[in-house]
Parts: structure tokens; C-alpha cells; sequence
């Protein structure tokens, strides 16, 4: 039996994997041709079990975390590494851990290259990195009760889409948006996050800040913006060229949109 969505991929479809799979493919490929080019130089590494399993960058960030950036620098800029990227994956980790570790502790991720110094007022806190100065709240402490409520009710470490479609039903008059942001070495993917009156609100990294810091770090490529209140109406637009019903919402709308584009 066929499904209303048929047996061809469609378009949509397509266009996700070649940006979302095969770009995560792609960078497991240059990193571990790096890892193959690091070995007569260091040596073989012993990464912790959750990293050695697989072929992703959090070896190259693990690195970087334990001081060997010299040793990196030159395949790291041979690849076309991505300092945005970089910077995501520390504030995101400085969101989530700054209520475990002590400051000095969390002064270690200015070992990466793209983070320079940071300092901390109360709540917020302010990194000084290759790319500018970005001032940010961890969302679970940010001036906005709304915002923070819901991020110390759940959890969505990971789970962009899931997390700012919740949201949005649950406050109708907030916007959800979903963009192409920086992955490494030149690839993309797909982000949603919560567009708060010219304050931005990614829930599934912990980060709360103006939407112009919010740009200098993620440098979005938008999509598509939904209000809760008009969730239901866009929805009506999706056919079976679209991604299928398994797929986030959100995803969904905004390839809809990408593939008008195109």
C-alpha cells in the first residue's frame, strides 16, 4: 500500500538529507583525515568512550578543550573550520554547566581559539571572542519569566524544533523561527529558536540575548517565521511535496519555504 506521501522522495526530502545527513558525513570525513594527519605529529589519542565511538567533531573540540590548538591550527585552517561554530558549541556548554562549575572552571573554554576572555555580571554573562564581543543570559536565569519558567520545566537540550514549537503553542503570540545556521567546515543545518521582541531565545542551546549578538554568532540564513497564532494556517500549505508528517513541524514549514526559493 501507498502512503499519501508516496514512494519518491520528494524535493524537500532531498534537499534536508544532502544539507542535514550528508553534511554530518562530509564532516566526519574531514575530521578523520585531520585525526589521520595529527597522528605522526601526537601520537594515537585515548578519547572517552562517548567520543572514540564515532567520527565527529567533538574530537577536534575536546582537543582544542585540553590545549592543542598549536598542534591543530594549520589542518584546522587547511579545512575551512568554522570559528561561528565553534563559539556555538562553547557558549551553548557555558549555558548548560555554569550552575556546575565554578567560573574558573568555565574560564577553560578560552583554551578554543574563537573565545578570548569571559566575564560575568549577576546573571549575565559577557565573551569576548574572535568575532566580537556576544553578551548572553542562560536562558533558565534570563529576565524574561515566560522564557525561563519554561526552560526550568523542560528539557530540550538538542531538540530545537520540538522546543520552540512547544513554546509557541503554549504562547501564541510569541514567533518561532527557523534558519540555516554554520555547521563546521563550510556545512550547514537547520536551527529554530524564539524571536522575543528583538531578543532571541534559543532554547535547545540555554542562550538568551539581543537579536544582534544572536546574529553575529549564528549568522542565520531565515527561513521561516510562524506565530503560534498562525501555526494552523501555514500548516495547511504542506503537501505531500513536502517533508513528511514524521518530521518537526517547524522543519516542515521552513523547507516548504527553501524549496519556493529555489
Amino acid at each position: 500500500m501507498h502512503s499519501k506521501w508516496g514512494d519518491r522522495m520528494s524535493k524537500a526530502e532531498t534537499l534536508y538529507n544532502y544539507i542535514q545527513y550528508g553534511g554530518k558525513k562530509r564532516i566526519e570525513e574531514i575530521v578523520d583525515q585531520i585525526m589521520w594527519e595529527l597522528l605522526p605529529i601526537i601520537g594515537p589519542i585515548q578519547f572517552p568512550e562517548s567520543i572514540s565511538t564515532n567520527n565527529t567533531i567533538n574530537k577536534i573540540y575536546a582537543l582544542l578543550e585540553n590545549g592543542y590548538y598549536p598542534y591543530l591550527a594549520q589542518a584546522l585552517e587547511k579545512y575551512g573550520y568554522d570559528y561561528n561554530a565553534e563559539l556555538q558549541f562553547i557558549l551553548m556548554n557555558i549555558a548548560y554547566r555554569e550552575s556546575q562549575l565554578s567560573f574558573n572552571q568555565l574560564l577553560t573554554f578560552t583554551k578554543f581559539p574563537s573565545l578570548h576572555g569571559l566575564e560575568t555580571n549577576g546573571n549575565r554573562y559577557c565573551a569576548k571572542t574572535k568575532i566580537g564581543t556576544i553578551t548572553f543570559y542562560p536562558i533558565t536565569k534570563c529576565p524574561n519569566p515566560r522564557l525561563k519558567a519554561f526552560a526550568l520545566q523542560y528539557h530540550f537540550h538538542g531538540y530545537c524544533h520540538e522546543a520552540a514549537l512547544n513554546f509557541i503553542k503554549r504562547y501564541p503570540e510569541y514567533q518561532a523561527v527557523t534558519s540555516l545556521v554554520p555547521n563546521q567546515f563550510g556545512e550547514q543545518q537547520y536551527h529554530s529558536y524564539i524571536d522575543d521582541s528583538g531578543k532571541i531565545a534559543d532554547l535547545a542551546n540555554n542562550l538568551y540575548m539581543d537579536k544582534e549578538d544572536f546574529t553575529l554568532l549564528m549568522k542565520p540564513t531565515v527561513l521561516n517565521e510562524v506565530r503560534g497564532s498562525e501555526l494552523s494556517y501555514q500548516e495547511k500549505t504542506l503537501t505531500y511535496e513536502d517533508l513528511p508528517e514524521t518530521k518537526e513541524t517547524l522543519l516542515r514549514l521552513a523547507l516548504h519555504q527553501q524549496i519556493k526559493r529555489l
